[in-house]
């Protein structure tokens, strides 16, 4: 078995990518953050918060 990490982009326009599926793109709620993609699927972090440091600019922009 080999083990692999898979790195999910969250850009500051509120764009995403996944290596394995394209671009899409992500927000945030108060209930978690995630990223939809153009094929449909969907990468969601329930109950999880973002940290920036220094805090992002698209810490506002991102909102579901």
């Amino acid at each position: 078995m080999t083990k692999r990490t898979e790195v999910l982009y969250l850009g500051q326009s509120c764009d995403s990518f996944l290596d394995e599926v394209g671009t899409g793109s992500w927000g945030w709620a108060n209930g978690g953050f995630g990223a939809e993609f153009d094929t449909g699927l969907r990468v969601m972090f329930p109950r999880q918060e973002l940290v920036c440091a220094p805090e992002r600019p698209y810490v506002g922009n991102c909102r579901w």
